[in-house]
């Protein structure tokens, strides 16, 4: 199973969906081709909830592909 990422073009701002593993994006909006790249494996945040825990617990996560 693949995760979806939904960014926002960095030349127009509009949305953007790719899949976890594309390197490549065409905006439908602007046209621009761009390849994403960074330092090291690409990290992505999940926004917590908005109402408080009562304890927090914290769990790493390592996901592999290859």
């Amino acid at each position: 199973m693949q995760l979806k990422v939904f960014l926002e073009c960095p030349q127009c701002g509009g949305p953007v969906e790719l899949e976890e593993t594309d390197r490549l994006f065409r905006c439908s909006f602007c046209r621009v081709k761009l390849q994403i790249t960074a330092p090291g494996p690409p990290r992505y945040w999940l926004k917590p909830r908005d109402e408080p825990f009562s304890e927090l617990i914290f769990l790493p996560y390592w996901r592999f592909k290859g």
